[in-house]
This record gives structure tokens, sequence and C-alpha cells, in this order.
């Protein structure tokens, strides 16, 4: 989550930001960006009932900057960023009806693919940003910075003929 803080905190116009999140870890990560001044809205979703007590409890101090919702209370939601952490179930995610200019996130290994993530969110995203551990635990990561042209991608298959 380290090098995920250090891209949000290049974007000077993130002024609004949602996590989603269900690791303690990243309870961390929103509390050194709410110390922060930069930013003026947090709204912070998890589906874990003791998480969303301990975050509830542990935000008192910054009391109308942030919002602690319930995933099953999200509503449409229109912030500037949207960070994810491993733990958050991605299918649901991607359901979700978000307005969104910075997705930020992590995801594991073996679950969705960089590419479902960044093919649902490139026209809502001007830039994607998406982390995970490969199975050596190198840390991999997706930086896609969108473009005003559409872009294609395609796969090459050469075909010989015998």
């Amino acid at each position: 989550m380290d090098n995920l803080k250090k891209h949000i905190t290049r974007n000077c116009d993130i002024k609004t930001i949602a996590f989603f999140y269900q690791n303690k870890d990243t309870l961390r990560l929103i509390h050194e960006l709410m110390s922060l001044d930069c930013y003026q809205q947090f709204v912070l979703v998890t589906v874990d009932e003791n998480l969303y007590q301990e975050t509830m409890h542990s935000c008192n101090a910054f009391v109308g900057k942030t919002e602690v919702l319930r995933f099953s209370d999200l509503a449409d939601l229109c912030v500037d960023a949207l960070v994810f952490d491993a733990g958050i179930a991605l299918d649901a995610l991607l359901q979700t009806n978000i307005k969104i200019r910075y997705l930020f996130g992590c995801i594991e290994q073996d679950s969705i693919s960089y590419f479902t993530i960044w093919e649902h969110y490139r026209s809502k995203a001007s830039k994607i940003v998406i982390e995970r551990k490969n199975a050596n635990e190198k840390l991999e990561c997706l930086v896609w910075d969108g473009t005003e042209e559409d872009v294609e991608l395609s796969v090459i298959f050469p075909v010989y003929k015998v």
C-alpha cells in the first residue's frame, strides 16, 4: 500500500477519496492520508462488521471529513478517487455505479485480472494503478494514464500455412 500512497499523493487535484477495504493495514493508510490537509472528504466502505465498528471508533477525530458506510448501504457515489485493497470482493466492486477520475488498488494473485478491472473502469477513470504480488512475492504494478483518443488493444497470432 505504500506504493499506492505515492501514486495517490502525486495527484494534487484529488479532494474526495472513497476506500473499499477489508484489511486493517488499509486503515493505517487511511489515517495517514486523513492527517494531510489536501483532502476534503473520505468515504470509507467495508463489509466486515467488526472493521466497520473499529473504523467508526478510530475516525472520531476526523468528524466532518469522513463518512463511514457499509457496502450494503452504498448508493451512487461520485468521488475523485477510489482506492480498494486486496480483501475486497472485486465482482461486487465492478457492480457499483461509482463515478471516479482515479482508481488505485491491490489485487491478490489468484483473483480477478488487471484487464477485467481496466476494461470496466477505463471509460470512467483517467488514471488506473493496480498492484499485486506475483508467485515470487515480487510486486507487479499496472499504471495506466488514460488518453483522449480511443485506444484499442489487440493480440496478433501468427498463422503459418504448412
